[in-house]
C-alpha cells in the first residue's frame, strides 16, 4: 500500500484489512517520501506488528 502524507487514510485501510476474518496476511506500506512525519508516525504505531512492514522511499516516485 502506498502512503504519501495522509497516514490517517493508511491507518483506516490497515484497520479494514485487520477486521476481516482471514488473518493470514502481510501488509507492506511504502511511504512515497512524505515530509510531514507520516512515515515516523506509522513506524511507531505498527512497530510491534510482525505482519506489517514499512519502506521509506527517499525520493518521490512517479510512474506514467
Amino acid at each position: 500500500m502506498l502512503n504519501y502524507k495522509v497516514f490517517k487514510d493508511t491507518i483506516d485501510c490497515i484497520s479494514s484489512i485487520q477486521a476481516q476474518s482471514y488473518q493470514n496476511f502481510e501488509i507492506v506500506i511504502v511511504d512515497n517520501a512524505s515530509n510531514n512525519g507520516s512515515f515516523e508516525y506509522l513506524a511507531d504505531k505498527y512497530k510491534y506488528f510482525s505482519n506489517i512492514h514499512l519502506i521509506k522511499s527517499r525520493d518521490m516516485m512517479f510512474y506514467a
